[in-house]
């Protein structure tokens, strides 16, 4: 059994300030499922969220000295993730800005994600594993997420399953 390390505020109870403490993801989470939950988020997400998160996460993947660097390298003909990540993440927010499709956002959601194993190289089979990882994932949630306390609408079991504390182990 694969534990994790907490990395910040569950994004199904916004109230709490912690979550449940070191460990509270019990299995490994394949990337095909955090593409899933991902994608899930961003298509319950109201406009106004959608519209925030895709903001923030343009200035985010367009910024930075990692970008100036990068874009000095095309120059001499390398091909760099991250001049490709910046180049796609304004594209798809141009696009959401056109016709308001939650797909581009979705697809901002997994630039963002991917700029992150980028650094930390995720296994696909486990890849919340890292700290960095985890972190990023729960940034998505929590930006996206809706308040619980005004929907009625229940997450799926992979949102739930991925922003659930799992119960401490007995120990004895």
């Amino acid at each position: 059994m694969t534990r994790r390390k907490s990395c910040g505020v569950s994004v199904l109870d916004l109230d709490r300030s912690v979550r449940a403490g070191p460990g509270w993801w019990d299995d490994a989470v394949h990337y095909n499922e955090v593409e899933q939950v991902v994608r899930e988020l961003v298509t319950a997400a109201a406009d106004e969220k959608r519209h925030r998160f895709g903001a923030e996460t343009v200035v985010r993947l367009t910024t930075g000295g990692d970008l100036a660097d990068a874009a000095e390298a095309e120059f001499d003909g390398d091909m760099e993730p991250q001049v490709l990540w910046a180049l796609e993440a304004l594209e798809h927010w141009a696009s959401f800005l056109v016709d308001r499709g939650p797909e581009f956002v979705v697809q901002l959601a997994i630039r963002s994600l991917e700029a992150v194993d980028h650094e930390v190289s995720a296994p696909l089979d486990d890849f919340l594993a890292s700290a960095e990882m985890a972190a990023e994932f729960d940034r998505i949630g929590r930006r996206l997420r809706q308040n619980t306390a005004t929907t009625s609408k229940k997450p799926s079991w992979k949102v739930a399953r991925l922003f659930t504390p799992a119960r401490p182990a007995s120990t004895g």
